[in-house]
């Protein structure tokens, strides 16, 4: 909890955590809160958005992503193709780049992993008083 405190991941996940409390009491279900979230984020880890519509296709949410991917993938409204981006050898990974341009907040919000020495990282300082000098402050 502290360590997410300034990061703007914080906020994000409250946002989503409301949106997705308000659609399971909309719903009505069953189903405790925490078991119909964890299904919610299972779904959004493996799940290709054309939004507002989630779709899990299977064979291909078993594809990794990395920034250097191997493979595209094209949805026509009917069909998802993957085609190889390179030549691969027997053995080669098969990956795909999950969003095109993420950084580890995103990959961490919508995935739920993040990539040693992402390339399209950023950080992101929340300062708490725009009234305090930050830098002269010792």
């Amino acid at each position: 909890g502290d360590a997410l405190q300034a990061s703007p991941l914080r906020q994000k996940c409250a946002a989503s955590r409301r949106l997705w409390t308000h659609a399971h009491a909309a719903l009505g279900l069953q189903l405790e809160l925490d078991a119909f979230l964890g299904l919610i984020a299972l779904v959004r880890s493996r799940a290709y958005s054309s939004r507002p519509l989630l779709t899990l296709v299977p064979v291909m949410e078993m594809i990794n992503h990395a920034p250097a991917a191997t493979a595209t993938k094209e949805f026509d409204g009917e069909t998802f193709r993957v085609t190889a981006a390179v030549d691969l050898e027997t053995g080669d990974e098969l990956t795909l780049d999950y969003g095109g341009g993420l950084g580890n907040a995103d990959l961490l919000d919508i995935y739920g992993f993040t990539l040693e020495n992402n390339p399209r990282d950023t950080l992101a300082l929340a300062v708490a008083d725009a009234d305090v000098d930050v830098l002269g402050a010792a």
